[in-house]
């Protein structure tokens, strides 16, 4: 009989789902939330890979007449592709393929910001003060009430990805101008804020822990450090989540116990008992809080570079987890790798374009994406989906990627925007 995998928006990472399991024999069916596909996200959607293309109407009828579709097709399994399909997804497989479903009673903890702090607390997780608003006047309010008026925050859209919208604000500052720019606009998903998250800002080191669970019991697959930065937008309020480097940890880094302890923990708070999860975890002097967790594989290029760190990714995992009913429970270790991602610190006409041409030579140098040109418009980085590029090194010293990396920011330095 032939097998058939269900994938809901194989867009970003969820691209490489459907190739892995046609390469051992498994057909692939695309469900898609919506027709008008986010732009920045058109050039992982590669519909020749699927059997059957399926669209949600956006209604709950619609819902159950695709998990009657779906049923038929008796599939190994329904996942997510990438964080716009969480949601579906997960209704999906709660009606499709309850034994590999996660908790259908969490399935908006798996998505909303707001709901997801709400289950992590109740499991008596440390969690950081936060709350969801749906006007100037509640967010005042909390603001007042917590007495966070003279603490730095953090505010950003409760239901999209990334780095969207994702706004600092320093202590006593403006956060009304950032609340208003996130309130009622459309999002990089395509959907409108219908509120936002206030969140006291986390002082610490972030950490990516990347998760496979089988049943209930939680493999690691990767652990990463982020190096992240702030563009002020004005004196006092601007944009974080500006990625400067993502470093993977050897699998007996002292970080590590700690690390994974807490994201089994979060996993489990939101319900999650299959497949991927990848948790966003900052380490504060209080201890790890949660800055996120998405039930669904890391997303961008992060399973390219995890195979090159480890030899693994959660993509390999699924499909061994699904065929052969394999579970593992840490990951191996090949090379130090780390990802380091160029930024415009303003918007203008690249004037240079050949600057990072000599990049290629480094020693420790693996591969790079720069989308630009001489006389391209550039923007002013924002986030990961604005970033002006990246470039990715990889080798068993680490020492020998710090040289490479240093002359990267050199280079950076040199960037002529007008």
């Amino acid at each position: 009989m032939e097998r058939t995998i269900v994938i809901v928006d194989p867009l970003s990472t969820g691209q490489e789902l459907a190739p892995a399991f046609a390469d051992r024999g498994v057909r692939a069916v695309a469900v898609m939330t919506r027709l008008d596909t986010p732009p920045s996200q058109l050039s992982g959607w590669h519909p020749e890979n699927f059997e059957h293309i399926l669209v949600w109407n956006g209604t709950e009828a619609g819902r159950e007449a695709l998990a009657e579709q779906l049923r038929r097709l008796d599939p190994l399994a329904v996942l997510a592709g990438s964080e716009f399909g969480v949601l579906l997804a997960e209704h999906l497989a709660a009606r499709v393929t309850p034994d590999l479903a996660n908790d259908p009673a969490l399935i908006t903890a798996r998505r909303d910001k707001w709901d997801m702090g709400q289950a992590v607390a109740a499991a008596g997780i440390p969690t950081l003060r936060q709350f969801r608003a749906q006007s100037v006047e509640q967010a005042a309010e909390w603001i007042e009430g917590s007495e966070l008026g003279a603490s730095k925050l953090v505010l950003k859209p409760t239901q999209s990805c990334a780095t969207d919208s994702v706004h600092f604000v320093a202590p006593g500052g403006d956060w009304r101008t950032p609340f208003e720019a996130i309130l009622g606009h459309t999002n990089i998903t395509n959907a409108v804020n219908t509120a936002v998250l206030v969140q006291e800002f986390a002082e610490g080191v972030e950490y990516i822990v990347d998760l496979y669970a089988v049943d209930g019991e939680f493999g690691l697959v990767d652990v990463c450090r982020y190096t992240k930065a702030t563009r002020y937008d004005n004196a006092d309020h601007g944009r974080t989540g500006i990625y400067e480097r993502v470093d993977f940890l050897p699998p007996d880094s002292p970080e590590i116990p700690e690390l994974f302890a807490f994201a089994q923990r979060v996993a489990k708070a939101v319900g999650i008992r299959n497949f991927s999860a990848h948790v966003e975890i900052m380490v504060t002097p209080a201890g790890p809080r949660l800055v996120e967790i998405g039930a669904r594989p890391a997303g961008g290029g992060h399973q390219m570079v995890t195979r090159l760190a480890t030899g693994d990714a959660q993509i390999e995992r699924t499909v061994r987890h699904l065929l052969d009913g394999e579970f593992k429970p840490g990951y191996d270790w090949v090379q130090h790798v780390r990802a380091a991602f160029l930024t415009a610190q303003r918007s203008g006409t690249w004037r240079n374009g050949d600057l990072f041409d000599q990049v290629d030579g480094l020693p420790t140098f693996y591969g790079k994406h720069i989308p630009y040109r001489t006389g391209d418009l550039v923007p002013a980085s924002t986030g990961l989906f604005d970033s002006f590029g990246w470039v990715v090194f990889a080798d068993p010293d680490l020492d020998a990627i710090d040289a490479d990396f240093a002359k990267l920011k050199e280079l950076e330095a040199q960037i002529i925007l007008d």
